[in-house]
């Protein structure tokens, strides 16, 4: 497991990350459509400062990554990305394990929208997350985004 400094061509704030990553993230605008500007004011400034951190799997391409929050009031998986070839052998759990132990908890809080509850129902079951809530249109209108573990 690597942790990486930054990302999305230089973020607000400096540093430089991948461009697997940024591709990445970039992908994900469907399900969340500012995710890129969230990356360049939230993640590039958080990486520098340490409240956010970048786990990474693969060598020769981006198997999966996990962006994670913590601060005094806050642990969270921020974003939780898988290659859709590498899913099912256990990847997913690696990275939220990887990313709960920098947090310093094993129930991190994390959201996932309505769309994907069913693909990651199993792996927040297998490590035991609780669904606290649900709030509709915070990303995208008439849509839910499901809480695990805490509030928002």
């Amino acid at each position: 497991m690597q942790q990486i400094s930054c990302d999305l061509g230089r973020p607000a704030g400096g540093g430089v990350v991948s461009t697997d990553i940024a591709s990445a993230v970039r992908g994900l605008r469907q399900l969340y459509p500012n995710i890129e500007l969230w990356f360049a004011l939230k993640v590039g400034p958080g990486l520098l400062d340490g409240s956010r951190a970048i786990f990474q799997r693969g060598s020769d391409s981006l198997d999966g990554f996990v962006i994670a929050k913590r601060t005094l009031h806050e642990r969270k998986i921020c974003t939780l990305w898988v290659d859709p070839s590498k899913r099912r052998q256990g990847l997913a759990s690696d990275l939220m394990a990887e990313a709960s132990e920098w947090l310093g908890t094993r129930f991190p809080l994390i959201t996932v929208g309505e769309e994907r509850l069913s693909e990651l129902g199993k792996l927040f079951e297998y490590h035991s997350f609780v669904c606290t809530g649900a709030i509709e249109g915070i990303y995208r209108r008439h849509r839910k985004e499901f809480i695990f573990n805490g509030w928002l």
